[in-house]
């Protein structure tokens, strides 16, 4: 069944006698991702793939996890959508989608609203 084109939520069948089910499933997975937070577990010091984190959610913590001041590369998914970054991991963090023609890189640990075209840029909003 296809979804919404930005947030894949599911659209309800029009022969489905659970409506309400659908409803309820699409208004919490609205919920999670205009105002839901994430804090990220991960290791990885090269590059951590967002996939399908990415539509569950609107805000994501970065933990002070890393080691170094190498930073980690972080691959969005295509799909167009604002997001909140915090990065406590005292490392830049970088923002790449597609292939990566405008990345954005937080060295902080303020939040940022960031915008995801789901091609090949991301922007700083914030």
């Amino acid at each position: 069944m296809p979804g919404t084109p930005n947030l894949l939520i599911p659209h309800m069948a029009a022969a489905d006698t659970n409506k309400y089910q659908e409803m309820n499933t699409a208004v919490s997975d609205f919920d999670g991702a205009y105002a839901g937070n994430v804090v990220l577990s991960y290791t990885a010091s090269t590059g951590f793939n967002l996939t399908s984190l990415f539509l569950l959610f609107m805000v994501f913590i970065f933990p002070a996890v890393l080691t170094g001041s190498a930073g980690v590369t972080i691959i969005l998914p295509a799909h167009a959508r604002p997001f909140v970054v915090v990065n406590k991991t005292g490392a830049p963090l970088t923002f790449m989608v597609g292939s990566g023609t405008l990345m954005v890189v937080i060295n902080d640990s303020r939040g940022h609203l960031l915008y995801s075209d789901g091609i090949n840029s991301v922007y700083k909003i914030s």
